[in-house]
């Protein structure tokens, strides 16, 4: 997620740069990490189709930290990005600019297609969530949703998170999605803005909201070994520039196969 990260931020500053060059007849103002370790089971539950939503989410969690921490390598197979509603706080004269500028750095990322990690420390690095040692901390008042239904012998696990609201400090094992997800953190943004440029343009502090998300896995019950995991992310940034907001809904995609 680093280098997508890196190339919003170089968005948000040509957007930055591109209104400021327009400000005067437009009339419009300048626009512009880990949790505590604890313990987590990763012990594979007995073979018995969980049924209610905190037994599917406990079930889930046992099964993906499991898969993080004991299969033999992880293969990130695709990570694709995309706008995921309106964009708006950017003015109808740069909207040909803006587009132009947002399809430059949507789509597929290359830098996780088809790579596999072996490592503790790849796996951890890359895999949710990202720089920690679990890939989930969920608990049932942080899921929406938990459904499961058995397919060709293997169990198909749903879980879809409660919307966390705008923040400027969410954190990995905090809120909902940032338990499970590699969330793109507010503060991480921030990090990749220029002080003379936040200091120029009057750029507040960034912050972020996750709207429901869903992550799917694939298990053996024979085994409980999770064989893919497919994350559906969504997160919007909110850029305040003098007292106005840009706001810029994304939501990126990430599949996963466990080997074992």
């Amino acid at each position: 997620m680093d280098n997508f990260i890196k190339s919003i931020s170089a968005f948000i500053l040509s957007i930055i740069i591109a209104i400021n060059a327009f400000g005067n007849f437009i009339g419009v103002g300048d626009i512009i990490p880990t949790d505590p370790e604890t313990t987590v089971t990763t012990t594979v539950a007995e073979n018995t189709m969980p049924q209610t939503k905190e037994e599917i989410v406990e079930y889930f969690n046992t099964s993906i930290n499991n898969a993080k921490s004991n299969s033999k390598s992880i293969t990130s197979n695709y990570m694709k990005h995309a706008v995921a509603g309106e964009i708006t706080g950017i003015p109808s004269a740069l909207s040909s600019i803006s587009q132009s500028l947002i399809t430059d750095y949507m789509g597929e990322d290359d830098s996780k297609h088809n790579v596999t990690w072996t490592s503790a420390a790849d796996k951890n690095a890359f895999f949710p969530v990202e720089c920690e040692t679990y890939a989930s901390k969920l608990t049932a008042a942080d899921v929406k949703e938990a459904k499961i239904v058995e397919k060709d012998g293997k169990w198909i696990i749903r879980i879809t998170t409660v919307a966390d609201a705008r923040s400027v400090s969410h954190a990995h094992g905090k809120g909902h999605a940032p338990k499970a997800f590699n969330v793109v953190l507010p503060g991480v943004v921030d990090s990749y803005i220029p002080g003379i440029a936040r200091t120029m343009f009057s750029i507040s502090e960034v912050s972020t909201a996750y709207p429901s998300s869903t992550v799917q896995i694939t298990v053996d019950p024979e085994t409980g070994n999770v064989i893919n995991a497919n994350y559906m992310l969504y997160w919007t940034l909110y850029i305040p520039l003098n007292g106005n907001d840009t706001v810029l809904p994304f939501s990126t995609e990430n599949d996963y196969t466990i080997n074992w």
